[in-house]
């Protein structure tokens, strides 16, 4: 019967070391500012670009920002974010990196600003 016990007690090590863990967040940081239908993203961490911005000709617009930029042909290696603008609100869905699935940040006048970390959303 112990030999028993041992051996179920090996297998489930055995079991639990085979499980794969999903992937760490990344590490990264950014401030927003929109204005009208114009956003301008300032790299904190975890970002290959300093400064960059984006405008939708009309919304609601849909455009990728990542850790090597916005629109780009190949995919960055950090962060990858989906991000919808609209008159009321910017939208977004991580599809790497970060430990959220969807943020939306409420943004009903023409200005306002917020920082987006692998931890969530936060008004400035």
């Amino acid at each position: 019967m112990k030999y028993f016990i041992a051996i179920a007690a090996v297998a489930l090590m055995g079991t639990a070391a085979c499980q794969q863990k999903a992937p760490a967040a990344a590490s990264f940081e950014f401030t927003v500012q929109k204005q009208e239908n114009a956003l301008t993203f300032k790299a904190v961490r975890g970002a290959e670009w300093n400064e960059l911005s984006y405008t939708c000709q009309t919304l609601p617009c849909d455009f990728v920002l990542d850790n090597a930029g916005v629109n780009v042909n190949t995919p960055g290696t950090g962060f990858s974010i989906a991000m919808t603008l609209d008159a009321k609100e910017v939208k977004m869905a991580s599809t790497a990196g970060a430990d959220w699935k969807t943020l939306t940040y409420a943004c009903e006048s023409k200005a306002c600003a917020f920082r987006v970390d692998e931890k969530g959303v936060a008004g400035l």
